[in-house]
């Protein structure tokens, strides 16, 4: 399936779900979908490496745009530094 197909149904399926919750993107395409799924598994943890052979990237520099924190990344990292450190 071409890059174009996939973006003319993600604009079909877009403009239904905007219908329902205003707030959706109406300019969805297959790039915004790759670099959600990519960011998604970045926030899990994934490493950049296996990241990169998911999206089929030939050089690492590539993927590392993914590399950088969300606000949801942010916040966890400040829960976890707000909680005491007990001894073992």
């Amino acid at each position: 399936m071409s890059q174009g197909t996939v973006d003319a149904f993600l604009k079909t399926y877009a403009q239904k779900a905007n219908k329902i919750d205003p707030i959706f993107p109406l300019d969805l395409h297959a790039h915004m979908l790759r670099h959600s799924i990519a960011m998604t598994m970045y926030g899990k943890g994934i490493p950049l490496s296996y990241i990169r052979d998911f999206l089929g990237h030939s050089n690492i520099e590539v993927t590392s745009v993914y590399a950088y924190a969300n606000s949801e990344m942010i916040t966890k990292a400040l829960e976890m530094s707000a909680k005491p450190i007990t001894a073992i």
